[in-house]
């Protein structure tokens, strides 16, 4: 098993604009569908709606759930590695509104 090391910093603010922009747009795409995750703007979701969110995908037998979140979003990867999801890598991902960037890949087994 290949071991990383994470390094976390504190996001300049062009780069804090980039992750809310995203973020915004992310809720805004997946709203009035049925994968919208309830969310507000500028408001990470609570753990107890995570953990439904887990409890739901146990019960639909996947054996994992990954994310994907932006390198340096720092309250999400805490909020994530509180329920249990493990730092699994980075890579540069290609998304519309980041362009090519770093995000680090969060698994959780279920």
């Amino acid at each position: 098993m290949v071991k990383h090391k994470m390094i976390i910093s504190k996001a300049t603010p062009e780069e804090y604009y980039s992750v809310r922009l995203f973020y915004h747009s992310l809720i805004d795409a997946l709203e009035g569908t049925k994968y919208h995750p309830m969310w507000q703007k500028d408001i990470y979701p609570a753990p107890e709606e995570l953990k439904s969110a887990i409890e739901t995908a146990k019960d639909a037998g996947m054996k994992a759930i990954r994310l994907d979140v932006l390198k340096g979003n720092v309250p999400a990867e805490r909020l994530y590695t509180s329920i249990g999801f493990v730092y699994v890598d980075t890579l540069k991902l290609f998304y519309e509104d980041t362009g090519r960037v770093d995000f680090e890949l969060y698994e959780l087994r279920v």
